[in-house]
């Protein structure tokens, strides 16, 4: 058991002398997991604040009570600690409580639209082939690379996220690459963590029902490039919002811009398409060389080639680079392929953004001999601003559309999918219950159709109503397939 003293978790905080050398067990933002030693955190959520929860962390047996200074709470049997500015504050709490974790580490943070899962598997990977033991943290679950456990939200909350790096510290992980969603940056979940890699992706519609509007949203993605420490910035020169984050950085940090034109730092033409794989020309101030991928995609080569920024900023020449590359594995649930004789192709993206579902669609149109199905839906609890704009989208760029459930969550299904009709330019099918939706989508399908099924990618779950029941795009399309149901 991993145990503190209040003094050396707090720093340079003058504390009472009754504080000085109290001795916790833990920290913990949540009165249901509190136990014996704790410390309990109590500061405002979405919904409620943890004020309200105070007297069952005691009955738990929390030995000190954490809250912003100020803040009035009725009386309790335990010391109380007050700090300014808490939530600023309390991912450096959980990092000295932890021993700094990954003060020794190599640490790429990713923050963008889409792509920050993708960027951080392939880094890993990356890593991985070049002899690094490599961590990930992010939508797909947190540890060692190939050993993940499955993680409840793209940035954890800062108590848990440096817990987190404590494991991978103790398991001897040297290079973690970790997602940073504006959310996390926006709550300083992360700000004790030492990054030195920055990447940006791209910046398109979402998560509008916290920001407020896309100015608000790039300047809370923009805080990863204002890092003290940080030793390079990888950023997407062909996203409109680039500049933004070139604007936060310090003067003297190396930069690299990859995309598109000739004149960025790294930039790719002369792209080939194939059911195998891409390839492609690439060029810039580290030379030139052809880049293969079995990644699938054309926008998939800016993930690829983000990586392949950040091992050129490490010091990887652009020819070894360009061969560590080459035997990157797909990420699940990111234009997860499954084919079978005689039947339609399936792919399962987890495109769930209006921009990422455009992309994919595009992409999978490129060549393409028969029909483009698309299978989609919109969360609940979420931006209903891009409703109207994935339904529009797909009904400009696939033959066929089933708009179903993704997860709903706390809204009815009904109100979603009609909210997704408001802009539509053709005629579509509707089904609520996803399954059902999937097997229709592939009994209309020919050998020759893909069928896109998108938004959920990895998630192996529905949420609906607050219960989160079994379900896997891939996983039901699969079996449907297997039992010999196609055309």
């Amino acid at each position: 058991m991993n145990m503190q003293t209040l003094s050396s978790i707090v720093g340079t905080q003058t504390l009472p002398d009754t504080l000085q050398h109290l001795t916790l067990t833990g920290l913990t933002l949540d009165s249901r997991h509190v136990k014996a030693g704790n410390a309990f955190v109590a500061l405002a959520g979405m919904n409620q604040h943890g004020l309200n929860y105070v007297d069952e962390a005691v009955r738990r047996g929390a030995a000190l009570l954490i809250i912003e200074a100020g803040l009035s709470v009725s009386s309790v049997d335990i010391p109380i600690l007050e700090i300014k500015d808490l939530r600023t504050h309390l991912s450096w709490l959980a990092a000295n409580f932890y021993n700094q974790p990954c003060r020794a580490m190599q640490v790429m943070a990713v923050t963008g639209t889409n792509g920050k899962t993708s960027c951080c598997h392939l880094m890993a990977q990356a890593w991985k082939i070049q002899g690094h033991k490599s961590g990930v943290l992010g939508t797909l679950g947190n540890g060692i690379w190939g050993q993940l456990q499955p993680s409840t939200h793209t940035t954890a909350d800062a108590i848990s996220l440096q817990a987190e790096l404590s494991k991978m510290a103790g398991a001897g992980v040297t290079h973690l690459a970790m997602e940073a969603s504006s959310h996390g940056l926006d709550q300083d979940r992360m700000a004790a963590v030492p990054v030195q890699w920055a990447v940006f992706t791209n910046l398109t519609r979402d998560h509008l029902d916290y920001h407020g509007d896309m100015e608000h949203y790039a300047a809370a993605k923009a805080r990863l490039f204002a890092w003290e420490g940080l030793k390079g910035a990888i950023v997407n020169a062909a996203d409109p919002y680039h500049g933004s984050m070139l604007a936060s950085l310090h003067a003297g940090v190396p930069l690299l811009r990859y995309g598109h034109s000739v004149g960025d730092d790294l930039w790719f033409d002369q792209v080939q398409m194939g059911a195998q794989g891409i390839s492609c020309q690439v060029h810039g101030r580290y030379g030139q060389g052809v880049l293969r991928t079995r990644l699938l995609g054309r926008f998939n080569l800016d993930n690829v080639l983000a990586v392949v920024g950040c091992l050129l900023m490490q010091g990887t020449s652009l020819e070894q680079a360009l061969e560590v590359v080459a035997e990157l594995d797909p990420v699940a649930g990111r234009m997860q392929t499954l084919r079978i004789a005689g039947c339609p192709t399936v792919v399962v993206d987890y495109a769930h953004t209006p921009d990422a579902l455009q992309q994919v669609l595009q992409s999978l149109r490129e060549g393409l001999q028969g029909s483009l199905i698309c299978v989609v839906g919109c969360g609940g609890n979420r931006d209903a601003g891009k409703r109207p704009i994935m339904g529009r989208l797909a009904s400009e760029l696939a033959d066929v559309i089933w708009l179903t459930s993704d997860n709903p969550r706390d809204e009815r299904p009904e109100d979603i999918l009609a909210q997704m009709q408001t802009a539509l330019l053709r005629p579509v099918h509707t089904e609520i219950d996803r399954r059902q939706a999937i097997h229709k989508a592939l009994a209309a399908a020919h050998s020759d159709s893909v069928v896109l099924i998108a938004g959920k990618g990895h998630e192996t779950y529905q949420e609906i109503a607050g219960q989160r029941h079994p379900f896997d795009d891939m996983a039901v399309a699969r079996q449907w397939l297997q039992e010999g149901l196609c055309n």
